[in-house]
């Protein structure tokens, strides 16, 4: 039995490993080409696998999106609950916003993966329910800084915070955000400030 047991758990790790294997290739080919060039066929090029082999692994491309989507869903969190000092929740605001700004540069086809391009339709109510309990916890940090607003209120001041920070980061992955100086970083300025501004009208 405990032989059986080990056989089993080692054979769960070798196909967890494959999997990892086949989503970093994904991940490879859409740096390289977007996530328009990554097909069954070029992952099974880089980890020279024939293409029947990797449907082992995974029922189709949508799969292997949906499992990108998860480990990006999961970077995204480990970015945005890292801790750090928070003197009052509209400067953890801005915080936020920096982190944001940081996962996007720092996991550009991640971040295009989770907030851009269109995903899959997911297969279970957990990988919507991730994000939409990170958007009530965010509904609940604009009812703390103003208790007075209403729901339709705090939806919109959350939605244009979110938007703020989507379109600027965009925007500087694209390089289409111009300042005088040019440059990420001077777009990354920019945001914050803007993010400062807006907290203000909270």
């Amino acid at each position: 039995m405990a032989a059986t047991n080990s056989t089993k758990s080692r054979r769960k790790e070798e196909v967890k490993l494959l999997q990892n294997k086949i989503l970093d290739a994904a991940l490879q080919l859409a740096t390289k080409e977007g996530w328009a060039g990554v097909t069954i066929r070029k992952i099974a090029k880089i980890i020279r696998y024939s293409p029947p082999a990797i449907y082992r692994y995974f029922d189709s491309k949508d799969d292997i999106m949906i499992a990108l989507y998860r480990r990006a869903l999961q970077t995204f969190k480990s970015y945005v609950y890292q801790e750090a000092e928070v003197p009052n929740l509209r400067e953890g605001m801005v915080i936020g916003a920096e982190k944001y700004w940081n996962f996007g540069f720092e996991n550009p086809e991640l971040y295009e993966l989770l907030f851009t391009i269109h995903t899959p339709h997911f297969k279970e109510e957990k990988d919507i329910e991730e994000g939409k309990n990170m958007f009530m916890e965010g509904l609940r940090m604009i009812e703390a800084i103003n208790p007075t607003l209403d729901f339709a209120k705090q939806h919109d001041m959350l939605a244009n915070y979110l938007s703020l920070m989507h379109g600027f980061v965009h925007l500087a992955l694209c390089n289409k955000l111009y300042t005088y100086e040019g440059g990420a970083p001077d777009a990354k300025e920019a945001m914050l400030r803007a993010v400062r501004r807006f907290v203000q009208t909270i």
